[in-house]
C-alpha cells in the first residue's frame, strides 16, 4: 500500500490565515498618501519652472494662482495660459481630491514671474518676494512642500 503525502485541509486553512494576516499588515502600513503627494509636488515644481522659463524666454510676466485644490496659469494682464503638460485641458491643474494646497509667503495667493524669472507677489510687480514662499500639498496628515526662493526664484522641494 502506497502512503500518500500532502497537506490536510486544516494545515491549508492555517497557511491561508497566516498569509492573510501578513498581507493585511503590509497593506495597512503602506504610506498611500505620500505615494500620491510626491508626484503631485514634483508636477507643481515642473509647472512652476515651465512658467518661469516662459517668462524669461517670451519676455512676458506670468502668474500662477493657487486655491485650495488647484492652481492656474495666466499672464498678468489676465490672459489665460494653457497648462504646460496638456494644453487641451485649459489653464489649470486640479489636484487629486484628497490633496489640499496652501501657501505661506504669498499673501495674495499667487506668484508672478517677471522677464528675468524673479518672483513677485503683486500684478504690478512692485513687491518682490521678500522671503521664501512655501506651497504645501497635504493629505491625511502628510505633506510635501515646494519652495520658491526670494530674489532668485529658484524652485525646489522643501
Amino acid at each position: 500500500m502506497m502512503k500518500q503525502s500532502g497537506m490536510t485541509i486544516l494545515e491549508l486553512v492555517i497557511v491561508i490565515i497566516i498569509l492573510s494576516i501578513i498581507g493585511v499588515t503590509v497593506v495597512s502600513s503602506l504610506p498611500s498618501n505620500s505615494i500620491k503627494l510626491q508626484p503631485q509636488a514634483q508636477q507643481l515644481i515642473n509647472d512652476l519652472r515651465y512658467i518661469q522659463f516662459n517668462a524669461i524666454t517670451k519676455d512676458k510676466n506670468y502668474k500662477v494662482t493657487f486655491t485650495s485644490n488647484k492652481y492656474s496659469f495666466s499672464e498678468t494682464n489676465g490672459n489665460a495660459v494653457a497648462y504646460p503638460a496638456d494644453p487641451s485641458s485649459g489653464n489649470s491643474v486640479s489636484l487629486d481630491q484628497d490633496i489640499m494646497l496652501s501657501t505661506i509667503g504669498l499673501p495674495n495667493g499667487y506668484v508672478v514671474f517677471n522677464q528675468i524669472g524673479v518672483p513677485y507677489i503683486d500684478n504690478a510687480m512692485t513687491t518682490p518676494l521678500s522671503s521664501d514662499a512655501i506651497i504645501s500639498l497635504t493629505a491625511n496628515g502628510q505633506s510635501r512642500g515646494v519652495r520658491i526662493t526670494a530674489g532668485t526664484g529658484l524652485i525646489t522641494s522643501s
